[in-house]
């Protein structure tokens, strides 16, 4: 059987710097979200990725630190996936890695990038392996390939860089 990981790069600064070896991105050079709660263009999963019992190819990264994932392609509606989480809502299968107004517009913005296509280098993939092996229970994961979204210096909405997520 294949696995994936969803590999999730952010940790929030409380007052204090905190280093954070962030995954790369993977082959795009220009793949960015730069809109107030905009998001990825669909990403294709191959193999499709199980979650819940679930088999899914395709998700999508919203700028406020939701993935939602879909049986088919179809344009991202971010409006939609906000519309969701407020209001429970709709026919969505998501992870809420921290469901945030953040704002990436203004100077000081920061910056969210995500993995188009998915990560598959050997040392990514490799250190990865090595991350849940070491934190969870399963001992035997080999990851196929990764989901990379990475939150960088965003602040809060309106422009707000005063206090920022890394």
């Amino acid at each position: 059987m294949k696995y994936c990981l969803l590999a999730l790069s952010f940790a929030a600064c409380l007052g204090v710097a905190i280093t954070v070896e962030f995954y790369g991105t993977g082959e795009c050079s220009d793949c960015s979200i730069v809109d107030d709660d905009g998001c990825s263009p669909t990403i294709s999963l191959s193999p499709p990725i199980r979650f819940f019992g679930e088999c899914y190819s395709y998700c999508t990264v919203s700028a406020n630190g939701i993935l939602e994932f879909r049986h088919e392609p179809s344009a991202a509606d971010c409006s939609d996936i906000l519309n969701h989480v407020e209001n429970t809502t709709g026919n969505h299968t998501i992870i809420a890695v921290f469901y945030g107004d953040v704002d990436v517009e203004g100077v000081g913005g920061g910056s969210i990038s995500y993995s188009q296509p998915v990560v598959t280098d050997g040392n990514s993939l490799e250190r990865a392996k090595q991350q849940i092996q070491n934190l969870t229970q399963y001992k035997s994961f080999e990851p196929t390939y990764l989901i990379v979204g990475t939150w960088d210096r965003v602040g809060y909405y309106e422009r707000k860089n005063d206090s920022v997520i890394a």
